[in-house]
């Protein structure tokens, strides 16, 4: 523990007085009697060890005390609900609405996919035959940097998912008029196929936020074509109310 200068001075001050008091007992009279009472010096020891005591316990000046170190506020949880829309032919069209405080977003949830999870950081879409999934996270809370996401940060991020992960391209990709590093990548899954995916960083008023999908590489494109949906429908209330996206019905 470091002691402020005038603590450490008591502390030697004391220690002297004790040494001094010791010195002058050691030297008086093996008798004691009217004529040669006994100095009283046998307090001396009692105030010494409480000056000691006070001096260990006393708490040190603001100034000298460490910082404490403040825990960083958690962000705001997920909450997730999904609101059905127009009807195109015989399909019902879903949006997928997502917020994190008064951030919020949406977008179209994909053609036979449907919302299979949720927590705290994110949304799980999921196809009929489950063996392709589409994930919405939320991977770094906002800190007041505007800068897009860093491509080695990310990269890194991807790795950590996907320890073996083969990354066979790098690139930007624009959502929602943010842009932001995007990885095609593969790798074997437990099952001991191989897998592919995507995965895309954009940040935004919440935060940095990665969209991804993974499948087996036969249905590369039809996760691609899912993933592109999401992504192309992807809307936010940062410039005033949410935008909710529109499938115009074809002719």
């Amino acid at each position: 523990m470091s002691l402020p200068k005038t603590t450490r001075w008591l502390l030697l001050a004391a220690a002297g007085a004790h040494l001094a008091w010791t010195s002058a007992a050691q030297e008086l009279p093996a008798t004691t009697g009217p004529t040669n009472p006994a100095p009283a010096l046998n307090t001396l020891p009692t105030l010494v060890e409480k000056l000691l005591s006070d001096v260990i316990t006393q708490t040190p000046p603001a100034s000298e005390r460490p910082a404490q170190e403040v825990a960083p506020t958690p962000p705001p949880a997920l909450v997730t609900s999904i609101e059905a829309d127009e009807i195109i032919g015989d399909r019902q069209v879903q949006h997928a609405l997502l917020s994190f405080g008064t951030n919020a977003y949406s977008f179209i949830i994909p053609e036979l996919f449907h919302v299979e999870s949720s927590s705290p950081d994110k949304l799980v879409i999921v196809n009929q035959g489950y063996d392709c999934f589409l994930t919405v996270r939320l991977v770094e809370p906002a800190s007041g940097d505007l800068h897009e996401p860093d491509m080695e940060a990310c990269r890194r991020r991807l790795l950590d998912s996907y320890a073996y992960a083969k990354i066979s391209e790098e690139y930007q990709r624009s959502i929602a008029n943010h842009s932001g590093p995007a990885f095609d990548f593969t790798w074997q899954n437990s099952g001991g196929g191989v897998a592919a995916g995507r995965m895309i960083f954009i940040r935004t008023a919440a935060g940095i936020l990665e969209f991804s999908f993974r499948t087996g590489t036969d249905q590369f494109t039809v996760g691609e074509h899912a993933f592109n949906s999401i992504v192309l429908t992807f809307r936010t209330n940062e410039k005033g109310a949410l935008e909710v996206a529109r499938i115009a019905e074809k002719a």
